[in-house]
C-alpha cells in the first residue's frame, strides 16, 4: 500500500479506459514522468497486466476495476482512492468508444445503442469528474483532461458517438470556466486516427479508414499513441492551458491542399 505521507512530492493521476491503446500509452508515459498512476478499466486482465508492467519498470501504479457507466462503481473506486491517497492531481478521462453499426440510417439505430453510447462517452465522464473533483480542490496545478474526437465536427461514423463527443466539447468549455475559478484546469485532447491493431484491421477492411489516411498531411501513417500521451501530459502541466481543445491528428482535420 502507498500511503499519502510517502506521496507528498509525487503527482497522482487517475486514468479511465487505461488498458486501451491510448490509455495504456498514457499510463506508461505518466509513470515514466514520475507520477503515481491509478489505472481503471473494465478489462481486469489487461488492467492488471498494465499495473505489473509499470511496477516492473520502476513506476508506481494501482489497478481498479471501474465501469464508468456504473455510478456505484465510480463512487466506490473514488471512495477507495480517497481513503488510500487522499488526493488526485489529474483526472484523465479516456474511457469511451463507438457502439453498434456505423452504417445504419439514423432512424434505424436501436434505442439501446443511442442511450449506451451517451452513457459511456458523456455521462460516464460526468460521473468520474463529479466524484473526483473534491479530491482535486486546493491542490496546485490540478487538472482534468477529457478525450474528444474529430468525429464531433464531421459526418463520420456513428452519429450518436459523434454527438456525444460534441457534447463533451461543450462541457469542457463550461467546466473550464467553473472549475478554473476553483483552481482546476479543464482541457480536451482530440486524437486523430491512432495506430493500433484495431486500426490496422479497419484499414484493410474499410474505405473510410483509407480516406482518413489520405487526409494526413504530415507523415504517411496514423498517429502513434505515444504522441497522444505526450499531448495529454502537456495539458496537465501547462498552467496556461484551460478550456483548450488540443487537436493532434497530423493534419487530418485540415485535409490536403488542392489547387
Amino acid at each position: 500500500m502507498l500511503y499519502v505521507t510517502k506521496l507528498n512530492m509525487e503527482e497522482i493521476s487517475l486514468i479511465t479506459g487505461a488498458s486501451g491503446c491510448i490509455g495504456s500509452s498514457t499510463s506508461k508515459y505518466f509513470a515514466k514522468k514520475g507520477m503515481v498512476v491509478l489505472i481503471t478499466d473494465i478489462n481486469d486482465e489487461s488492467g492488471q497486466k498494465l499495473e505489473r508492467e509499470i511496477i516492473s519498470s520502476g513506476g508506481k501504479a494501482k489497478y481498479y476495476h471501474m465501469d464508468v457507466c456504473s455510478k456505484k462503481e465510480v463512487r466506490d473506486v473514488l471512495d477507495d482512492i480517497t481513503e488510500e491517497y487522499g488526493r488526485i492531481n489529474h483526472t484523465i478521462c479516456i474511457a469511451g468508444g463507438a457502439l453498434g453499426e456505423n452504417n445504419l440510417p439514423f432512424e434505424e439505430i436501436p434505442e439501446e445503442i443511442k442511450r449506451k453510447t451517451f452513457e459511456l462517452n458523456y455521462f460516464g465522464v460526468c460521473s468520474v469528474i463529479e466524484n473526483a473533483v473534491h479530491l482535486m480542490e486546493g491542490l496546485e496545478n490540478a487538472s482534468i483532461v477529457v478525450t474528444g474526437s474529430g468525429n464531433a465536427d464531421q459526418a463520420i461514423g456513428n452519429p450518436y458517438y459523434s454527438s456525444s463527443k460534441g457534447a463533451l466539447k461543450s462541457l469542457v468549455k463550461y467546466l473550464s470556466s467553473q472549475y478554473g475559478q476553483r483552481g482546476i484546469r479543464v482541457n480536451m485532447i482530440v486524437p486523430g486516427t491512432v495506430q493500433s491493431e484495431r486500426t490496422k484491421k479497419m484499414y484493410k477492411n474499410s474505405d473510410v479508414f483509407k480516406e482518413l489516411k489520405e487526409k494526413i498531411t504530415y507523415g504517411n501513417d496514423f498517429i502513434p499513441p505515444e504522441d497522444i500521451a505526450d499531448g495529454i501530459y502537456f495539458l496537465t502541466q501547462n498552467k496556461s492551458a484551460n478550456g483548450c481543445i488540443l487537436v493532434l491528428d497530423r493534419g487530418q482535420s485540415s485535409g490536403k491542399h488542392k489547387v
